[in-house]
């Protein structure tokens, strides 16, 4: 039984062929259209251009004109928010920071 985004690349590659170079696919990160573009890949006997790939957060920031805020910027600017309550401040700040790490160790497996 094949995945979600092997169907779709396989439907794809069937419905548009050589022709798939003129879309754009967006995902809902940038993992998605890697493995995507590896069963596109397993599809085709012989070279062919690939569809643009895009994440939706890209694809909101260009739509938008904005960019996205990086974590530490979104835990400082909430933390000074919640400035005037200490109680507050205190327990976001302790749960930013050990969400954080909790992170940069799932990123480094």
């Amino acid at each position: 039984m094949s995945g979600f985004l092997e169907q779709v690349a396989d439907y794809l590659h069937r419905v548009y062929g050589d022709e798939l170079h003129r879309f754009c696919i967006v995902f809902p990160n940038v993992r998605a259209g890697l493995f995507f573009k590896k069963y596109l890949a397993q599809l085709s006997d012989k070279p062919v251009w690939a569809p643009a790939f895009r994440s939706i957060e890209s694809l909101f920031e260009e739509i938008s004109g904005l960019t996205q805020a990086d974590d530490l910027t979104l835990i400082f600017s909430t933390f000074l928010k919640h400035l005037n309550n200490t109680d507050k401040a205190t327990k976001l700040l302790t749960i930013s920071i050990s969400g954080a790490k909790c992170f940069s160790q799932i990123l480094t497996i």
